[in-house]
């Protein structure tokens, strides 16, 4: 190994290119807890409860020449009596007022990317 400041670069990271939007569909929902869906270095980070339930919804977006990408988005919810309750602010209440349900398999979304090509679903 051989650190070279003069001949460093960004390694990019990105699947999908920058400032797009694309149609994606709901793959794949995995229910679980906040602390199963993000990375350990992010723990410390989240200001939230950790053990609140969530579920992560993975989005397949086709690209151009039949190629397609994955995403994760996770959302989180409150179990009470076996009800999924959100509240109109939280992830899930804005995605419900645009999309007017909850995140559902094989539904289609519209999905933005940043400047640095992350992807998420367009909730607002």
């Amino acid at each position: 190994m051989v650190y070279d400041a003069n001949n460093a670069k960004l390694l990019d990271t990105s699947k999908f290119p920058n400032d797009s939007i694309f149609e994606g569909m709901i793959i794949d929902i995995t229910d679980g807890l906040v602390s199963q869906f993000i990375k350990e270095s992010a723990k410390s980070k989240w200001e939230g409860d950790l053990n609140s339930n969530a579920i992560l919804v993975k989005v397949e977006v086709k690209l151009e020449d039949d190629k397609s990408e994955t995403f994760e988005q996770m959302f989180t919810y409150i179990d009470e009596n076996g009800e999924t309750l959100y509240t109109v602010n939280s992830n899930m209440g804005k995605f419900n007022k645009k999309y007017e349900t909850t995140p559902m398999l094989q539904q289609k979304v519209k999905v933005i990317t940043d400047s640095n090509g992350f992807a998420k679903i367009k909730i607002e």
